[in-house]
């Protein structure tokens, strides 16, 4: 016999014989069908999460005595041929082994039902026929066996690793429909807790050994998340739209590796995916008491974000770590693919030395109060910075300290510039000068970013053996460097720093001599160099020197080598 329900057809076979105590009634259905074709008809709509073909039967004994009835059912579903798009790890490909299993039995009065995939899932439920509820159901997802019936609605977790991402996309069009039109066939959520060996984030972040328990409230459902990583408390707000998440950290720990974030910001857009759903947060509003990225501390974070008609919109993000303060806010503006980010803010550091060599970031700037503005852009989402697209302005003000020769580790600024490299240099032309490093005033500038390259103009050091002056570019996608900079030395009247900055330099008793022998001197007035290459192997040359003569001044008496002097009475500091 054929028949359809819901316009899915299948076939029917119905017996039924008179025991001895009861009438045994038979029905066996067998079906084939489209999995996209079954899951359109459960009345919250999901994501396409199954394609291919499903083949089920279902087996269904009926017990009828004189008083009530007794059943036992049970529904076989072969995936072999289905495609499932679920969360790890429950995700399958057509051809993959997978089966589900249904056993249901009852009586006039209650039905218990027990169901198993056969990735470690199991469903447990008890449904009350007088009411046409069921008061006590148990969801595991992971473990090894079947739990005991609670009352409400219990949700058991226990992976090895899982992506959080696809749970979100999958659980947020049945949450937000569930809060508006909640069915009476579920009981109230009791409790949901478990254990995720390794909970992966986006763009390649991680939580480990991550312990959660979530349980209603009032108006909210509190989520108590610790782990390796992270100790905090969530509030997921009834009012999703409006209020959203609350979230309060102790501390929160995020790993990251340097390399792979290199590779995804040098990742052109073509080869970026989208990440649509930004679209759906609703407003966050994070409170971190202690929080680091990879080996940055960042100290005591707050943030707010919110999505609005024009994108998602960061509102707020300050960091504050040891007076150091990070200040930002911005938006992304969807437009179908990839989005723009646009954020501006500032970076003001009491002792930018400190805060380098603390992220080992670098070791070649000592001291330095530092005031940085910028105001940047890039095509894809706020987590999808990308070297090519970048564009926008930045700005900074560096207080007094020193350069030196040692390696800077890539740090952006002084690698920007090659400015490790130029020391270098110095040193080894002018080591009378240079000999304990360059050391500055001042330092400030300003670059205009446009497809990934920053391009300068005016960026200057006051130094106090002399002034450097730069102009050109840095390409930061294919690291690669071309300026034109320019040292003016300041040549006093002090006899040692003549002799230090003489076109021919003497030294010995020719140095002793020459305030007695000689009325002027011919010192450097200018050099220009050029900085090429790439930011791994910068190549600095001299172009050409400019000299002028200066007075050498009456011998008094011989004072201490004033370079040195110099140098020691401008050891750098910060605030």
């Amino acid at each position: 016999m054929q028949a359809s329900w819901s316009g899915l057809p299948f076939a029917l076979k119905l017996s039924g014989q008179q025991g001895k105590e009861h009438y045994q009634l038979g029905l066996q259905l067998d079906g084939q069908q489209e999995a996209a074709q079954m899951l359109s008809r459960v009345p919250v709509k999901l994501p396409e999460l199954a394609h291919g073909d499903t083949n089920w039967q279902l087996q269904l004994d009926v017990q009828l005595p004189g008083d009530g009835f007794a059943y036992q059912a049970q529904l076989q579903a072969n995936f072999d041929q289905t495609a499932l798009a679920l969360p790890a790890p429950y995700n399958k490909a057509a051809g993959d082994e997978s089966a589900l299993e249904v056993w249901v039995q009852g009586d006039a009065e209650q039905s218990l039902i027990r169901a198993a995939y056969s990735e470690p899932l199991y469903f447990q439920a008890r449904l009350q026929h007088d009411s046409g509820t069921m008061d006590q159901v148990l969801l595991r997802l992971g473990g090894r066996h079947y739990g005991v019936l609670e009352p409400g609605l219990v949700v058991d977790v226990e992976l090895d690793a899982t992506e959080l991402l696809p749970w979100f996309e999958l659980l947020l069009p049945p949450l937000t429909a569930a809060s508006e039109h909640r069915s009476g066939l579920w009981p109230a959520l009791s409790r949901v807790r478990g254990r995720v060996a390794t909970l992966h984030l986006p763009e390649q972040l991680a939580l480990h050994q991550t312990l959660f328990e979530l349980t209603p409230a009032d108006d909210h459902w509190a989520l108590q998340l610790n782990g390796a990583e992270m100790a905090s408390q969530w509030r997921f707000y009834h009012d999703w739209q409006q209020r959203g998440i609350a979230i309060d950290m102790d501390y929160l720990r995020l790993k990251a590796q340097d390399a792979e974030l290199s590779q995804t910001a040098a990742l052109p857009a073509a080869e970026r995916q989208p990440m649509e759903w930004l679209e759906q947060l609703p407003p966050i509003r994070l409170r971190c008491q202690d929080c680091s990225y990879g080996s940055y501390a960042l100290g005591q974070v707050q943030a707010e974000l919110a999505n609005t008609d024009q994108g998602l919109e960061l509102r707020r993000f300050q960091a504050e770590y040891k007076r150091n303060r990070l200040q930002l806010s911005g938006h992304w503006q969807p437009d179908g693919g990839l989005g723009l980010s646009h954020f501006k803010g500032s970076l003001y550091s009491p002792n930018l030395g400190a805060l380098l060599s603390e992220y080992e970031l670098s070791t070649a700037i000592s001291g330095s109060r530092a005031d940085v503005q910028f105001d940047v852009h890039w095509q894809g989402s706020p987590l999808q910075f990308g070297l090519a697209s970048l564009g926008g302005t930045a700005s900074w003000q560096l207080g007094e300290g020193s350069l030196s020769e040692v390696s800077d580790k890539g740090a952006r600024l002084f690698s920007l510039f090659s400015l490790n490299s130029l020391v270098r240099k110095l040193r080894l032309d002018f080591r009378d000068v240079f000999a304990k490093g360059f050391f500055y005033n001042r330092m400030q500038g300003e670059i205009s970013l446009h497809q990934g390259v920053a391009q300068t103009s005016n960026s200057t050091i006051d130094g106090v053996a002399g002034n450097l002056s730069m102009q050109g570019y840095a390409d930061l996608v294919n690291r690669k460097l071309d300026y034109q900079m320019t040292l003016v030395p300041k040549v006093t009247s002090s006899l040692p720093v003549i002799i230090a900055w003489m076109v021919n330099p003497v030294s010995g008793l020719a140095a002793l001599a020459l305030d007695e022998m000689f009325t002027s001197a011919e010192v450097i007035s200018r050099v220009n160099f050029t900085v090429t290459g790439t930011f791994d192997e910068p190549v600095v040359t001299e172009v050409n020197r400019h000299s002028t003569e200066v007075p050498v001044p009456v011998r008094v008496a011989q004072p201490p080598n004033e370079a040195e002097q110099v140098e020691q009475n401008g050891q750098p500091h910060g605030d």
